[in-house]
């Protein structure tokens, strides 16, 4: 049990465990000083500021473990960050897996104003959503496509690809240029149906359930993109491309 524990703690506190091998060194140059050996000064003067630094570093990715938020209780923030690092970055392509589009289209046109990128979204094939019980989400899958055609036309200087899939979809995605990942489940819950769609049985939930949102080089980005390519490369195999 302890070794396992001082394994786990050397592979994931890397910062940590180099100061304390820095200060084992200190100590024993520290005793050879005393013995009378040369330059050891210099070198106790180099171990003292790396470990400063150090010290520095490990403080500030706490801090910033502290306040850089990444599990939302909607969709909301992490989809106003992904319209924020658009705006702000070039960007080259932008891969979408969503059920209807509908809750980030705003998203989607944010790339498509820009010359030169590539969005590729992923839509619930809406016979799917159908057959499952929401006439509804099946509207707005359709409505969606009819929004995609006019901004393939409007915006002409970008690129624009849309597939539909027919297995059920149980994660919605936004990746842009493998650098910055958002994520999402969606719920499928026993509902009957309201106004235009009395006879759905089903509600496909996504917008206001839990997102998560991470950039590339840490921890919660790398566990993300494992899902999120291996859900890629399936429905890149198995989905229909729209005519735009």
């Amino acid at each position: 049990m302890f070794w396992r524990e001082v394994k786990y703690w050397l592979r994931h506190e890397p910062d940590q465990t180099i100061g304390l091998a820095s200060g084992a060194v200190a100590i024993v140059l520290a005793v050879l000083a005393d013995a009378g050996f040369t330059l050891i000064n210099w070198i106790l003067t180099a171990i003292a500021a790396t470990l400063m630094l150090l010290l520095a570093g490990n403080v500030r990715d706490r801090l910033s473990k502290r306040s850089g938020q990444t599990v939302f209780a909607t969709d909301e923030i992490p989809y106003a960050r992904l319209r924020e690092h658009i705006s702000r970055h070039a960007v080259r392509q932008v891969v979408f897996l969503q059920y209807s589009g509908q809750a980030c289209a705003n998203v989607i046109e944010a790339v498509l104003r820009k010359p030169g990128t590539h969005a590729i979204v992923y839509l619930q094939d809406e016979r799917t959503a159908a057959k499952i019980g929401s006439k509804f989400q099946a509207d707005r899958i359709t409505n969606s496509i009819n929004n995609l055609r006019v901004w393939n036309r409007k915006y002409c200087q970008s690129e624009l690809t849309v597939y539909k899939c027919a297995a059920p979809m149980t994660v919605r995605a936004v990746m842009i240029d493998d650098r910055l990942l958002c994520m999402g489940p969606y719920t499928y819950e026993p509902e009957k149906g309201l106004g235009k769609h009395p006879d759905d049985t089903v509600e496909i939930s996504g917008n206001d359930i839990c997102t998560m949102i991470a950039a590339k080089g840490t921890e919660n980005f790398e566990a993300l993109n494992t899902t999120f390519a291996m859900l890629v490369r399936k429905y890149q195999n198995a989905a229909e491309q729209v005519l735009l």
